[in-house]
């Protein structure tokens, strides 16, 4: 998918780690970043207030759960 702006995304661009967001990819440019952060989520998807993450997982471990 393309970018906001409707140019297609390329080696300047950044994903949404979000599962299903609906652009994807971003220009650093567009999304006012100068370098790729390791797990970024757009801001469409961080305002629908659901998960950053594509998913949860709980692993159990001696009694206790931790959280990744």
């Amino acid at each position: 998918n393309g970018c906001l702006c409707g140019i297609v995304a390329d080696s300047q661009s950044v994903k949404c780690k979000k599962l299903g967001c609906e652009t994807q990819w971003y220009h650093l440019g567009c999304v006012l970043l100068d370098i790729v952060p390791r797990n970024w989520v757009c801001e469409a998807c961080k305002a629908s207030g659901t998960s950053d993450h594509d998913y949860d997982v709980t692993l159990p471990y001696m009694g206790m759960c931790l959280l990744t």
